[in-house]
């Protein structure tokens, strides 16, 4: 079976710490006024009788089954890595056109202001090529975050016992049909692991 790259988010361990932002941002020379990753936030109307809990949603590139990014590029530059299945921007073919950007449902990519090239999340290549999790995985302080091979059954995050199983597409925007990402969210019921409610990411 080929290998296949993921990241579990358990967003109700969230502390909204950005931990994750600012150590992605550190370990991949992220420019200012752009983000690799991100934490969107629902807080609760405190004027209500109740108001309810805030809810923090980390968020990134999803490494599409089907990305939208792949079909929208011109060259080939972006393309899904048979090696691990992340989606992979080739630096040498990119052309700069930004077509892959607003292709993209979850808004992850962003123009680079000096190379004038296509970046995201590429879950730190460097790292891994070190023995390392990703930066995000390796700093958050409540170990929302799980990173592995979802076809071998090994994550790291929240310990090696935890069960990944996918099984079904992540959705998109409204209108768009669902690209099958693999980040993995307490959000829709989609992917399990061994912490309960934990499911795909929906982009809204």
């Amino acid at each position: 079976m080929k290998s296949q790259l993921a990241m579990v988010i358990d967003s109700s361990k969230c502390i909204d710490c950005k931990a994750c932002m600012v150590s992605c941002k550190v370990a991949n020379e992220v420019p200012e006024g752009q983000w690799r990753n991100w934490i969107k936030q629902d807080m609760p109307d405190l004027m209500a009788s109740r108001p309810g809990r805030a809810h923090f949603q980390p968020g990134g590139c999803m490494h599409c089954d089907n990305p939208t990014c792949v079909a929208a590029c011109p060259t080939g530059a972006t393309f899904k890595s048979d090696k691990d299945g992340t989606v992979v921007i080739d630096q040498d073919l990119c052309i700069g056109c930004g077509n892959c950007i607003p292709a993209c449902p979850y808004a992850a990519r962003y123009r680079h202001p000096e190379k004038k090239k296509a970046e995201k999340c590429d879950f730190c290549t460097e790292r891994r090529a070190r023995g390392q999790v990703p930066a995000c995985v390796d700093t958050c302080p409540t170990k929302a975050r799980v990173f592995g091979d979802i076809n071998a059954h090994e994550l790291a995050g929240q310990g090696s016992d935890a069960d990944f199983h996918a099984d079904a597409d992540c959705g998109g925007r409204p209108g768009r049909e669902g690209c099958g990402g693999d980040v993995g969210a307490r959000c829709s019921g989609h992917a399990r692991t061994a912490a309960p409610g934990i499911g795909r990411l929906r982009a809204q």
